[in-house]
């Protein structure tokens, strides 16, 4: 599910993806001539023939620097393509956040949400960007490199690869153990992030109550579990790379060895030595990246999945197709027999049925958790009751567009939130294209208006 979703976002931007591949492409080609014309000096050289030296340098350095140059913009475009997919997830995400019900917020961990959102796209982008650059250089390098090598000696490229494989299969063994590791360790970072926020946001009812050393605790039980992952995650690096440099480094010396005899009998030349030991060197690294693809690919469809598994969440509430705007003519509110559940199972409200005529001012009384905030938050439809009607003007809410319906309903809550963002912003938040002087009749309606005239910046405090 995961990774064909994102090939999804993937073909919006092919042709970023596809450039960056061409040109990793093209800059292998030149990074895998050198090796044979490094072979070629080498061999003119030992000839006698110092003055072909030269000949074979100025290309090798040009195409040191023309590998350098491409590289560059390489990067830059797998840079550019990976950011503007994690654009494309990140604006996704937010507006299907934006749809949810309050329902599923009361269910989730915010935490979860705000790791999800940010870092699990950060981990999808970092993998994408790899993916078009260093697996396409990658699997380009080792086809071209063992060409050469053949073309030179297929005994002595045969022992070069040899140890090879046991890199891939080392790699791969480190992957599959890892990755239940890597997804306990992004679940655990989600509950860190929302105990973090959660904190935070309550931090004067935190010392209110002297709650401190309860919640370290807590804290401390989390961040410990990280810590347990994250030792054995390290763990299983170092009981792995330790044996993949040992065998790239192996591969290295069977060359060295093997070709030095094939060059003392003559079957080789020594600059055909150098251009093997060059392409060994070069065919190691293919096999480490496949090994790193490996895990990243694990560790971003990981990551994928949780970022889909929320844009795959329908709403609870949802807009009818043929919804029309909402024209409040007398305002008249009325409910018929409503009945609502939070879980499905224990009803808040049973059979509630009232009317409230325009310009009737109506108390709604009760103890704590009797429905009184649930019956008024149903009007804007926050939530739908599984039983029942809500109408306006004789209209069922359900009926009416959700933009039209929550612009003719004012609400104060019970906890007030003030957005990081001047106090005019703040009046106008409901109406961005509100007047200075809508926005001052409001703060003249709340008994705000004196004090922010009084403040040195005033409105725009």
């Amino acid at each position: 599910m995961s990774s064909r979703s994102l090939k999804a976002y993937v073909a919006r931007r092919w042709k970023l993806a596809a450039a960056a591949a061409i040109l990793a492409l093209i800059g292998s080609a030149a990074g895998m001539t050198t090796p044979y014309l490094a072979g070629n000096a080498i061999n003119a050289l030992v000839s006698g023939e110092s003055g072909l030296v030269l000949t074979y340098a100025l290309p090798i350095i040009a195409l040191i620097l023309v590998q350098g140059v491409l590289n560059y913009f390489t990067n830059v475009l797998a840079q550019y393509m990976a950011q503007s997919i994690a654009f494309d997830l990140r604006n996704e995400v937010y507006r299907h956040l934006q749809e949810l019900s309050l329902g599923f917020y009361r269910r989730v961990d915010t935490g979860q949400l705000v790791a999800r959102a940010t870092s699990d796209i950060d981990v999808i982008g970092r993998f994408l960007r790899g993916a078009f650059t260093g697996l396409t250089s990658a699997l380009f390098t080792l086809g071209v490199a063992l060409y050469f090598m053949v073309s030179k000696s297929s005994l002595l490229t045969a022992y070069a690869v040899a140890p090879l494989p046991l890199v891939y299969l080392l790699v791969r063994r480190f992957a599959k153990r890892a990755r239940p590791l890597f997804e306990q360790s992004r679940e655990v970072y989600g509950r860190m992030t929302s105990h973090v926020t959660e904190v935070t946001s309550g931090l004067k009812v935190v010392r209110a109550l002297n709650a401190f050393s309860m919640l370290w605790e807590r804290f401390k039980a989390i961040i410990d579990m990280l810590l347990d992952l994250n030792l054995k995650l390290a763990w299983l690096r170092a009981s792995t790379w330790p044996l993949v440099g040992f065998l790239s480094s192996l591969s290295a010396l069977i060359v060295f060895w093997a070709g030095g005899g094939m060059v003392a009998r003559g079957l080789l030349d020594v600059g055909g030595l150098v251009s093997m030991s060059m392409y060994a060197g070069m065919i190691t690294w293919p096999f480490i990246m496949l090994g790193f693809f490996t895990v990243d690919y694990m560790y971003a469809m990981t990551a994928a999945r949780r970022v889909f598994e929320i844009l795959g969440i329908e709403p609870e509430v949802k807009e009818a197709p043929d919804a029309i705007p909402l024209v409040v003519e007398k305002g008249e509110v009325e409910l018929r027999d409503v009945w609502f559940s939070y879980d499905g199972s224990k009803w808040v409200l049973k059979g509630v049925g009232f009317k409230v005529k325009p310009g009737e001012v109506v108390a709604i009384v009760g103890p704590a958790g009797s429905g009184k905030s649930t019956l008024v938050q149903l009007i804007p439809r926050f939530y739908d009751p599984q039983r029942g009607q809500i109408l306006i003007d004789g209209v069922d809410v359900r009926r009416v567009k959700l933009d039209s319906l929550r612009r003719q309903v004012g609400i104060v809550h019970q906890d007030i939130y003030i957005f990081p963002d001047t106090i005019r912003n703040n009046i106008a938040y409901g109406k961005p294209d509100a007047t200075q002087e809508e926005i001052e009749k409001a703060a003249k309606l709340a008994m705000l208006h004196d004090f922010i005239a009084s403040l040195p910046q005033g409105y725009e405090t």
